[in-house]
């Protein structure tokens, strides 16, 4: 597979899209040639697991739960 610069001129640099690439090291943050973080799939669990247990917490979590209640009723 060739590598390629992704740019895109409403990106802001964030990381995001590495962050949460499923993908292992398909994507890579760079400073200038220094990389910086690349995708990793172990990592993509972990955060999919945090932000679910997140949701699940939050105010979000907690209308989520009150709608299925009233749903069941």
């Amino acid at each position: 597979m060739a590598k390629r610069d992704v740019l895109h001129a409403d990106c802001t640099s964030c990381g995001r899209c590495v962050e949460f690439c499923p993908d292992q090291e398909v994507l890579q943050l760079k400073y200038t040639v220094v990389p910086l973080f690349k995708a990793s799939h172990n990592y993509f669990k972990q955060r999919k697991k945090a932000q679910g247990n997140f949701e699940k917490r939050s105010l979000l979590g907690w209308l989520r739960k009150k709608a299925q209640a009233k749903q069941a009723s």
